[in-house]
């Protein structure tokens, strides 16, 4: 055992600290957001080659190895283009994670991946959404019975499997239309940030430019399943994952079709804003698959659906 050392990761799968058998701290490393090393202790003996992202770092060049490129951590980029920079035409072709590499991990230096973290092999995973199903970043299906990631990925797949076995032809459009999209849609999970969907391509200005245009964009969501006794305190009415998931989704496809010109000009009457309106009225076609009351107020306030939205 004495020459066993164990790998401590922090939650972008960097090495954070290095162990050996009797739990003595061997290795403690902090980096800069795109890899560099800020701080390294070590006790003598063995390192470990293995650094951010837990990807081999070149002592020589100063550069990660991802598998299909390499990222210069000084100058927060990849030293070659993107193989699929058709995909993220929004987005410079060396750009890391979209610019956000504190939450995103690029497993290969090809495709960006959503991070859920997985309790039962201690590390993140990397899924997408297809063909009724979370998808591994080896390909292989989510499997909701053997695998626990967490009650807001079952959530999450349980109301995109309800929208498809549905009869509502318009909401299953909208989510087939996002899995086949060239944009990226990313979600993420939150129990304190109030849930919404922000236009995103990778940068802000350009992303707000796109929207005004009325071009498409991808999105950036949050969802908070906890919110619900806040919703029933504002609005009167209960509310649910799915009807919450419904709401979000119409946000998420006028980005991706280019109808959010009105994004940020409503902030003091929101209820007054065509998108929150026709997402409500998205919601209430989840409300109606799930028997719930349907919605009439945004924030308290009585929404005029005969409104021009």
């Amino acid at each position: 055992m004495s020459n066993t050392y164990f790998y401590h990761p922090d939650h972008l799968g960097s090495t954070s600290l290095v162990t050996n058998s009797y739990g003595e701290i061997t290795q403690n490393i902090s980096y800069i957001p795109y890899g560099e090393i800020f701080v390294e202790e070590t006790s003598g003996g063995w390192q470990s080659p293995y650094y951010f992202n837990a990807k081999e770092l070149d002592e020589e060049t100063g550069l990660y190895y991802y598998g299909a490129r390499y990222l210069d951590p000084a100058g927060a980029r990849w030293l070659s283009a993107d193989p699929m920079l058709e995909k993220y035409m929004g987005m410079s072709p060396y750009n890391y994670c979209a610019g956000n590499p504190v939450k995103l991990v690029d497993p290969d230096g090809r495709e960006i991946k959503i991070r859920v973290y997985n309790k039962q092999l201690g590390r993140n995973e990397f899924l997408t959404y297809k063909d009724n199903n979370f998808w591994h970043e080896d390909g292989k299906r989510y499997n909701p019975q053997k695998e626990s990631l967490g009650s807001n990925v079952y959530n999450l797949l349980s109301s995109y499997r309800k929208i498809e076995s549905s009869n509502d032809k318009l909401l299953k459009n909208k989510l087939q239309t996002l899995q086949k999209s060239e944009n990226t849609h990313w979600i993420d999970f939150s129990e304190e940030e109030t849930s919404g969907v922000v236009p995103y391509t990778g940068n802000a200005t350009e992303a707000l430019e796109k929207v005004a245009k009325g071009e498409s964009v991808g999105s950036w969501t949050i969802l908070n399943f906890s919110e619900q006794a806040r919703f029933k305190e504002i609005e009167g009415i209960e509310a649910s994952c799915f009807s919450t998931v419904t709401h979000e989704l119409s946000h998420q496809y006028d980005n991706e079709v280019g109808n959010n010109k009105e994004y940020g000009q409503y902030d003091k009457n929101p209820w007054k804003n065509p998108a929150e309106i026709r997402a409500v009225e998205n919601e209430n076609r989840g409300r109606r698959i799930e028997g719930l009351k349907e919605r009439k107020t945004y924030g308290g306030k009585e929404i005029d659906f005969n409104q021009n939205h």
